[in-house]
């Protein structure tokens, strides 16, 4: 056995470890030893070299977004390439350095001093002026400390300069909303409000109403002292899984170096390296086409949830796909783990070491993704239980024993990364669901046939899935205790059916084992044909015009798309009778327009079309997509998601506020009331209510 030191460090890529969370303008732990590149980067970069040359460029720079979105890193990138584009020969980065830590070990808030002390004979430094860094505007050095009201005054100051130094912060939404707050209640605060406001707006993927604002420079009104004076970026909407220059994406850049071969030559001598899951998925992650159907599987699951994957949690990802955590492993190595029970499957093939082969077999990275689910577990422990129970069991000692470790293998939730994997990916992504999850979609012909074969034999649906392209030693040595065990069990004795129910369980979770492993490589699962349609809608103002024109409207107004909303129903939240009942009736359907994504050199590319209408833009979210086109398929309301019922709601609410007050709709008859069962509240040119017999209305 040896031990991999690489393997070591990928546990320190753990948002838990000293990797994860890195202190500015320190000699620390830095997961790919070198800085990765992003567009953003690459933006900084411009930006410090046009400073450095005279150039006029904005001198304020916002950068937006929450923990682990990489703003650490931004911020020594700037400083490293203005002090290069200076030609300061390291002094300006050197004295950030001192000014951040000063005297003490906790460090500065703020950072502030004019550039041209660090060298006065220097002219692009003099040309910098005064400079301040606010790398985490949100911390404080005093628990009583007020972020907020600090970040206000910073605001201020800048806008009293007339933004003539130079300042880069780092700022994350919480923060924005309570600066706003504070801010607005002051009454010479009137220019932050507006700066807050507009920074707000463009770090928003989908506005209120228009379009949100250019980010670089900042979009302010032309009064505005810091007019063409500010930058922002909000770090949170940009996906790392995608790059549209074909430069390497982050997850490429943090995958290469995690399953770069010459790391992984240190298992070449090790006696049971050919059982190792560690060693098997960086080999797997290193064919380009395995590669490819993770990163499709994870950029699907950032557009269904709506969250972006952080820098922080993909370096915890690389680790948990490729090793796992150390809790996973119980204070012991994951060289030594794995060692240990590869030794047991090898020297005692069979029941006695069926617990370690599971074990194995659970660290191969498409089971990380998709363990054992509850409904498996939890079945096979009702066999188990019955068996046991029975005084003459007609099931052999060896298939109850694989049937309570099936029932006891819970995958670890002990860090933030894995419960979401398990609570979140895996039930919308399992490959191995039953084709009703697949919404209206045909299931992938390979897991189909896995399926299939499946239900004859364990043995035929290992061979349908060699020829899918599983490969796995482990899944292979799974599938021959599967297969043993099946044909241990006697399905022709009457006296339980207790035989049949084993057989039937062995077979779906051999099926289920093969379909998440050839799923994963193949990024066929639940959800792909609808994400696939959802991204193609999105791009194409076409594609959302039919969505949004015919059944955007009957989904919140139904059936005809023509507003009814019950007033009384919503002041007592009850229901109320026909006589009773007082609604706001409309003829006229919901005006919609499409909005597409948007593209532009000023804003990061965002990945959330929406929906136009006279009282605000809807973002169409992968939710309220899949609510529209399975409304199109006659799918009842009941069935939508929670969130997508209250955001109709809502817009149902926000959509009658408006029409109640739009007098010149009741004066044309195209707005009134009705009142009870039997009258109308109708509307004259003067505004003047007339309840009316429906009749005579």
């Amino acid at each position: 056995m040896r031990v991999n030191e690489h393997v070591t460090k990928l546990m320190g890529w753990h948002p838990s470890a000293d990797a994860g969370v890195r202190i500015p303008f320190t000699n620390g732990v830095r997961p790919l030893e070198e800085r990765i590149a992003t567009p953003l980067i690459g933006r900084l970069q411009k930006h410090a070299e046009a400073l450095a040359s005279g150039q006029s460029v904005p001198r304020i720079i916002l950068l937006v977004g929450g923990s682990g979105n990489g703003k650490t890193d931004a911020v020594e990138a700037y400083i490293e390439a203005l002090d290069t584009a200076c030609n300061a020969l390291g002094k300006l980065l050197q004295r950030v350095s001192k000014e951040f830590f000063g005297e003490e070990s906790l460090p500065a808030w703020m950072v502030k001093f004019d550039a041209k002390d660090v060298d006065a004979a220097n002219p692009a430094l003099a040309r910098i002026g005064e400079f301040s860094i606010l790398q985490d505007a949100s911390a404080s050095r005093e628990p009583s400390g007020d972020a907020a009201a600090r970040l206000a005054d910073v605001l201020e100051n800048a806008v009293s300069s007339d933004g003539g130094s130079l300042m880069l912060a780092c700022i994350n939404r919480g923060l924005l909303n309570r600066v706003l707050r504070r801010a607005v209640s002051d009454a010479e605060k009137e220019h932050v409000v507006s700066l807050t406001k507009h920074v707000a707006l463009a770090c928003s993927e989908v506005a209120p109403t228009g379009r949100p604002p250019a980010c670089w420079p900042l979009a302010l009104p032309p009064g505005h002292p810091l007019a063409n004076k500010v930058a922002v970026w909000p770090l949170d909407i940009e996906t790392l899984l995608r790059s549209d220059d074909g430069s390497p994406t982050v997850l490429d850049q943090v995958l290469d170096v995690a399953t770069e071969e010459s790391k992984w030559e240190a298992c070449e001598g090790c006696a049971v390296s050919n059982l190792c899951p560690f060693r098997a998925n960086a080999a797997k992650l290193r064919n380009a086409d395995a590669r490819k159907a993770l990163t499709r599987l994870l950029r699907d699951f950032e557009i269904a949830s709506g969250a972006r994957w952080t820098f922080r949690q993909i370096f915890g990802l690389a680790a948990e796909l490729l090793v796992g955590h150390p809790s996973n492993f119980a204070d012991e190595h994951p060289c030594k783990w794995a060692a240990a029970h590869a030794a047991h499957v090898e020297a005692s093939p069979g029941p006695p070491s069926d617990a370690s082969l599971l074990a194995l077999t659970g660290r191969l990275y498409w089971f990380v993704l998709f363990p054992h689910s509850d409904a498996e577990r939890e079945t096979a422990r009702a066999i188990a239980t019955t068996g046991r129970a029975s005084r003459s069991s007609p099931l052999a000692e060896e298939v109850l024993a694989l049937l309570e470790l099936f029932g006891g293998a819970k995958p670890p939730t002990a860090t933030h990364l894995e419960q979401r994997l398990a609570q979140e990916l895996a039930p919308r992504f399992d490959p191995a669901e039953r084709e009703a999850a697949w919404l209206g979609g045909t299931r992938d012909p390979h897991l189909e046939a896995i399926f299939e074969a499946c239900d004859v034999s364990v043995g035929t649906g290992s061979g349908v899935a060699r020829e899918a392209g599983q490969d796995s030693p482990l899944v292979e040595l799974l599938m021959g205790r599967l297969s043993a065990c099946e044909q241990s069990i006697d399905v022709m004795q009457r006296s339980s059916t207790l035989p049949r129910d084993a057989l039937a369980y062995l077979r779906s979770v051999a099926a289920a084992v093969l379909a998440r492993c050839v799923g994963t490589l193949r990024a066929s699962y639940p959800l792909r044909k609808a994400l696939a349609e959802y991204e193609d809608s999105a791009q194409s103002e076409s594609g959302l015009r039919k969505l949004s024109s015919r059944e955007f409207p009957r989904l919140v107004a139904p059936p005809e798309g023509k507003l009814r909303f019950g007033l009384l129903e919503t002041l007592e939240n009850l229901p109320v009778s026909p006589s009773r009942s007082f609604n706001l009736v409309s003829t006229k359907e919901l005006e919609t327009q499409p909005g597409p994504i948007l593209t532009g050199l000023s804003r990061p590319r965002t990945e959330l079309p929406y929906i136009r209408l006279d009282v605000r833009n809807v973002p169409l979210t992968f939710d309220f997509f899949l609510a529209l086109r399975e409304r199109a398929n006659k799918r009842e309301a009941s069935s939508e998601p929670a969130s997508v019922r209250a955001a109709i709601g809502q817009l149902r609410v926000l959509i009658a506020g408006e029409a109640g007050r739009s007098t010149a709709d009741f004066a044309a008859y195209k707005h009134w009331y009705e009142v009870g069962a039997a009258h109308e509240i109708h509307v004259d040119d003067e505004g003047k209510p007339t309840l009316l017999p429906k009749e005579e209305a």
